[in-house]
C-alpha cells in the first residue's frame, strides 16, 4: 500500500491493494474479499472528524454510514472496506446504490476488509491476518451499519 499526503481534511490517503487477474487460483491457504457491489472505501476517524474516501481519494457522502463511524469505539481509526446497498434479500445492489444518491431511501452498510491504522498506530506493515484480528476492537454492538468481513 502506498501512502500519499493529501487526502480530505488533513487525513493521509493510503491506497488501498487492489486485485490482481490470474490464470489459476494459488495453492495453499488465501486469505480473500468477497467482492460486493458496491464502493470500496477508506473510513478515516479522527475524534469526532470522520470521512469517507475513495479508492481514488474522492470524499464520499453517505450521511448515515459517516454518523456510524463516529460510534466506533476508537478515538483514531483507518479501515479498508466496500460501502454497498442491500436488496430485501440482503444482497449487494450496486443499482439501489446509485438510488441512494438521488432518494437517500436506501439502507447502507460498510463491509470492513482490513485494519489499517489504531490509535495513530500504522498497522499496515503488519501481516493481514494480524490486522484481522484486531478488526473487531474497533467494534460496538450499537455500530450496526459497519459489519466485518474476514
Amino acid at each position: 500500500m502506498k501512502q500519499r499526503t493529501s487526502a480530505p481534511n488533513g487525513f493521509s490517503f493510503i491506497e488501498p491493494m487492489k486485485a490482481l487477474p490470474v490464470e489459476k487460483f494459488p495453492e495453499g491457504d488465501w486469505l480473500y474479499e468477497i467482492k460486493f457491489d458496491g464502493y470500496r472505501a477508506l473510513a478515516f476517524k479522527d475524534g469526532k472528524d470522520v470521512r469517507l474516501v475513495s479508492r481514488n481519494n474522492k470524499p464520499l457522502v453517505y450521511p448515515q454510514l459517516l454518523d456510524a463511524l463516529k460510534k466506533l469505539p476508537a478515538e483514531r481509526v483507518i479501515l479498508d472496506g466496500e460501502i454497498a446497498a442491500l436488496d430485501e434479500k440482503g444482497r449487494s445492489s450496486f443499482q439501489l446504490l446509485q438510488l441512494f444518491k438521488s432518494s437517500g431511501g436506501v439502507p447502507l452498510v460498510y463491509y470492513v476488509f482490513d485494519l489499517l491504522s489504531l490509535e495513530g498506530k500504522d498497522l499496515c506493515k503488519k501481516p493481514l491476518s494480524a490486522r484481522r484480528k484486531n478488526v473487531k476492537s474497533c467494534y460496538h454492538e450499537n455500530v450496526s451499519l459497519f459489519i466485518y468481513h474476514g
